[in-house]
């Protein structure tokens, strides 16, 4: 009998990791489509109050991000290389990027470049809470 319990258990965990990882990837997907759709109200509803995000000229608040994501110029986006740390109520997920896009009026290199973000689940809902972007600018 322990050594069934056993075996369920070894199938099971990749399961439950693989789980997670499709989770934290969806979630980037969704939000790079929504800032190329220019869905506004879906990026806005998925920002925490208190989210912070880095680049390579600085930090910036909930609303200095919104107003740089609102000037984004994206053309095509290649997400790949998804990694994924599933903490209680927490997300991190580290992934590489590869498109054509303006930020502050600068063109950053279309070689992919890795990002990271951090999500938060509240209530059941996963906000986006922070995220790193340090391609250089040209």
């Amino acid at each position: 009998m322990r050594k069934i319990a056993l075996l369920a258990l070894l199938v099971a965990l990749p399961l439950s990791l693989h789980a997670g990882e499709s989770q934290g990837e969806a979630l980037e997907r969704q939000m790079w489509a929504d800032m190329k759709a220019h869905n506004w109200v879906s990026v806005e509803n998925h920002i925490t109050a208190d989210f912070q995000s880095i680049h390579e000229n600085g930090a910036r608040s909930r609303s200095q991000e919104l107003s740089l994501i609102k000037n984004l110029s994206l053309g095509e986006v290649l997400l790949s290389d998804f990694k994924v740390t599933e903490g209680t109520d927490t997300l991190i997920v580290t992934y590489m990027v590869a498109t054509n896009e303006t930020i502050d009026a600068q063109h950053l290199s279309s070689k992919p470049s890795p990002r990271m973000s951090v999500w938060q689940n509240n209530n059941g809902s996963w906000k986006w809470a922070a995220h790193a972007n340090l391609t250089p600018l040209k």
